[in-house]
């Protein structure tokens, strides 16, 4: 799906990120973890290819930021000390190694906590990304960003307008918002 969504991109002047499971980039086995088993042997398999690295490094070359998404795909707020510094170093070296830099990570299932911001400034990450209900924080390695999935629908356009944006900056914001993602 990402080689199909470049062409979109470009078309209006935007690179993209893209972050790596580097094991599945390493190995071309179809992406597998907890929570996307259902898709396996399913109607869209074909979109749990991983992307290899001579893909990667093409999206590179065109201007896209290559991030990290571990080694695995942990969760990586459960994880002890030793995994936790594991699966961030090895990623983040990986990425190094063969596209030249990665400075960014989106934590696996947008889960991290202080412990987790701080392991991955260790392993030299200048931003990380979660998935959470407020946007009320800020701070570059606890950095919240917004999914989008394909049973949006209609949440796709009010989790994008500027009024949502404005909600999960506010006190109220969180409960709500998290409210509204179980409907």
């Amino acid at each position: 799906s990402t080689l199909r969504a470049k062409p979109l991109l470009d078309a209006v002047g935007y690179p993209g990120t893209v972050f790596v499971v580097t094991s599945f980039a390493d190995s071309g086995a179809p992406l597998r973890w907890a929570g996307i088993e259902q898709w396996v042997d399913g109607p869209h398999a074909e979109e749990l290819r991983p992307l290899d690295w001579t893909e990667l490094q093409a999206l590179h070359d065109a201007g896209w930021e290559i991030g990290s998404h571990t080694v695995t795909h942990p969760r990586l707020p459960d994880a002890d000390d030793a995994t936790l510094a594991d699966e961030l170093d090895r990623s983040r070296a990986a990425i190094v190694q063969r596209i030249g830099r990665c400075d960014t990570i989106a934590y696996p299932y947008g889960l991290a906590d202080t412990r987790v911001a701080a392991a991955a400034g260790k392993a030299g990450y200048v931003s990380g990304l979660t998935l959470t209900s407020s946007h009320r924080r800020d701070e570059p390695l606890l950095r919240p960003r917004t999914g989008l999935y394909p049973t949006d629908r209609w949440r796709e356009r009010v989790k994008l307008s500027p009024w949502f944006g404005a909600l999960r900056r506010s006190r109220l914001g969180g409960p709500l918002v998290e409210a509204l993602a179980r409907d």
